[in-house]
């Protein structure tokens, strides 16, 4: 069944109201129900709309406002998976053995300057949180496995510093 050709208005007219309808989340075959056309018109309507005008901007929604408390709580969130690939990374630098690698110079150098890099970071970013956290590094929650170069020995091993028996108790 053919159709009789439309006006070059009468048809910019339907591609119009089949972009609408478009719009608003309706399917081709409800397109197509509703203006009395084939889905395949509806397709092709579509289809040079799509190579030949730009679809008009559409609103895009203003994002729902977060809570602090989401928010914190995101952040917290990532804190923890970084904090647990953090220890993954170091548990995988360990079992590498990577002091004990066989590598040329060049590669030693570089692997130590990034490790270097990397423990100044980590300290920065320790003493960072325990400034925020003072309580979190008393002894026994310390970093243990070596001493950093501003600890003592007793904030380092993650026990408390011995202490001399006292006579006379």
């Amino acid at each position: 069944m053919t159709t009789p050709a439309l006006s070059p208005e009468a048809r910019a007219a339907r591609r119009a109201e089949v972009r609408r309808l478009a719009d608003q989340n309706m399917s081709h075959r409800a397109i197509a129900t509703k203006l009395g056309i084939s889905k395949d018109t509806v397709r092709r309507d579509l289809a040079h709309l799509a190579r030949h005008e730009p679809a008009p901007p559409r609103e895009t929604p203003a994002p729902e406002p977060r809570s602090p408390r989401t928010t914190l709580s995101e952040q917290a969130e990532r804190a923890g998976a970084a904090m647990h690939q953090l220890v993954a990374a170091v548990a995988a630098v360990v079992e590498a053995s990577v002091p004990y690698a066989m590598v040329d110079d060049q590669v030693a150098h570089d692997w130590a300057a990034q490790m270097r890099q990397a423990c100044d970071t980590l300290r920065h970013e320790r003493q960072q949180f325990a400034d925020y956290y003072p309580s979190a590094l008393i002894a026994g929650a310390t970093m243990s496995h070596r001493r950093a170069p501003d600890e003592t020995p007793a904030q380092s091993t993650g026990s408390p510093a011995p202490s001399t028996p006292q006579k006379g108790r």
